[in-house]
């Protein structure tokens, strides 16, 4: 299964013993391959840490020469956001919006 987005094409992965895994392989355009790889994964270990809800990342790798070049990493069952935004109410939006700027706000406030 693929899924596209903006800076990375995205593969669903199913294994023989029922788990999923994502593949990610980022465009060109989202910037230099190696800067944009390991930015998302620190992005993301800092998400963990945090305790904010995202992918673990199972392996990566930055290096031109590796064949394969994706990140691994666990697949969280969930829509996008932006499927959904054309059919939310106001309402949906407003507290949608609020729930982004609380988690934006403890991202920037000392612990």
């Amino acid at each position: 299964e693929e899924h596209e987005g903006s800076y990375n094409r995205a593969f669903v992965l199913h294994l023989d013993d029922g788990s999923t895994l994502l593949a990610r392989v980022p465009f060109s355009a989202a910037g230099p391959p190696r800067l944009v790889t390991n930015s998302e994964v620190a992005t993301m270990a800092y998400r963990t840490f945090a305790e904010s809800p995202c992918s673990r990342i199972l392996d990566w790798s930055d290096d031109p020469l590796n064949p394969l070049k994706p990140e691994y990493m666990q697949h969280v069952e969930g829509v996008q956001l932006r499927d959904r935004w054309d059919t939310m109410s106001p309402q949906e939006h407003l507290l949608c919006v609020q729930s982004l700027a609380l988690l934006a706000m403890q991202r920037i406030q000392p612990t």
